[in-house]
């Protein structure tokens, strides 16, 4: 695995993979603090796993943006271009496949999710005029 920026990039055969991580604590309506030893601790878990993959698909989409597609500029320069071409790339990244679910004693829970980098190169080409 290579640490990039504060988060684990993975570097697998062919494959781009992110790790997100959530803490234990989520607050509640009332603002207060719930941990799993609170009652709905269940709850707390299923929300972190949730908000781990939202977190981990977000920073995958962060670098598939800064991925060369050619022609000198990046997956992101096109898709801040054609409004499909980032419609498509957004949704192949929340695709993305979870292949390592980690969860912690304390709560906190780890989750990895991974696309093939050529899936993303070629929805880029299929949708340039």
């Amino acid at each position: 695995m290579i640490r990039l920026r504060g988060w684990m990039l993975g570097a697998m055969v062919g494959m781009l993979s992110a790790c997100g991580g959530i803490p234990p604590n989520i607050h509640t309506e009332t603002g207060r603090s719930r941990t799993l030893d609170d009652r709905g601790g269940r709850e707390a878990r299923i929300n972190a796993a949730a908000r781990a993959q939202q977190d981990a698909r977000m920073k995958l989409l962060r670098f598939a943006e800064s991925l060369p597609a050619g022609n000198g500029n990046l997956v992101g320069d096109y898709m801040a271009l054609n409004p499909v071409t980032a419609v498509k790339v957004r949704s192949l990244i929340y695709s993305a496949r979870q292949y390592a679910a980690r969860y912690y004693e304390d709560g906190t829970v780890e989750v990895d999710v991974g696309i093939d980098p050529e899936d993303i190169l070629r929805v880029v080409r299929e949708t340039q005029p």
